[in-house]
């Protein structure tokens, strides 16, 4: 850790990890507060984490909503550039809505109005806010889609505000399109809470796709367990497809994977099954 982080911050326990890091409580002695610091272990030695982690700091560093987790500070640790880590100081909050739906503690309609009213509001902000890219194109205006919605990543404090956290996957409505023969990936986001875009692999999706993201959720809210827990990609299709039906023709023919359409028709024969044997 570098002295100007030591210098500043106390580091406590740590509080989380991921594939990519882990996050610890610390205390901040300029400020007298409590913070998270999020540590990206050697950011960039690979593409595809120097991405993600430049995502989810230009974010960050751009968004500022009441239900968007705020990145306070930045450092970066080492000599040798792929071995540099990446910290984040970041609002602390004590938990997140994954381990409150699965507790004990008994959750009201206020908790679950109040809760999906700030996810709402955070996603209706980050469609909508207006960003300048630095990057590309002057003043090309660009459209968030967070891509990673659940409840582990909706973080929550003791007076039940909700903030959105873990920007890593997020997009732009504007940079897929401007990356021309690429199919957005689809394995962005934890499979239950995945739109049926992204596991059927449509090369083009919007903003809906959080829109069903938050559905899961707020389901999952109300049920205390998971809507459509899929075991893999093809069982949560079949899920999905028994329980709402196939898509439309124009929306089969955007499909880009060849197996889809084959879980799609193996779907509508469990269903036509599973009636006639009642």
């Amino acid at each position: 850790m570098s002295s100007q982080l030591k210098d500043r911050y106390v580091l406590g326990k740590n509080i989380g990890s991921g594939a990519y890091g882990s996050v610890a409580m610390a205390h901040d002695m300029e400020t007298n507060s409590k913070v998270a610091i999020k540590k990206i272990t050697k950011a960039f030695s690979a593409l595809t984490l120097v991405k993600r982690t430049l995502r989810e700091v230009r974010i960050l560093r751009d968004i500022r909503h009441r239900n968007i987790i705020k990145v306070l500070n930045l450092f970066s640790v080492g000599d040798d550039v792929q071995g540099k880590d990446i910290y984040l100081v970041m609002d602390l909050m004590e938990t997140d809505l994954h381990q409150i739906i699965h507790s004990s503690q008994k959750l009201t309609d206020q908790h679950n109005q109040y809760f999906l009213y700030q996810i709402l509001c955070g996603l209706k902000y980050m469609h909508s806010v207006g960003i300048v890219h630095r990057y590309h194109y002057i003043s090309l205006i660009l459209y968030f889609i967070d891509r990673d919605l659940k409840p582990s990543n909706l973080l929550i404090n003791g007076d039940c505000l909700l903030k959105i956290a873990d920007f890593g996957l997020a997009r732009s409505v504007e940079q897929c399109a401007r990356e021309e023969g690429t199919i957005m990936t689809q394995y962005v986001s934890t499979r239950w809470y995945r739109a049926p875009e992204l596991l059927f692999s449509l090369i083009d999706y919007g903003t809906m796709v959080d829109i069903w993201s938050v559905g899961t959720i707020f389901a999952e809210m109300i049920q205390r367990r998971q809507l459509f827990p899929g075991r893999d990609a093809a069982t949560q299709i079949k899920m999905i497809v028994f329980y709402l039906g196939t898509p439309e023709a124009e929306v089969m023919q955007q499909i880009s994977s060849e197996l889809v359409p084959c879980v799609i028709f193996h779907s509508i024969f469990l269903f036509f099954g599973a009636h006639l044997d009642r």
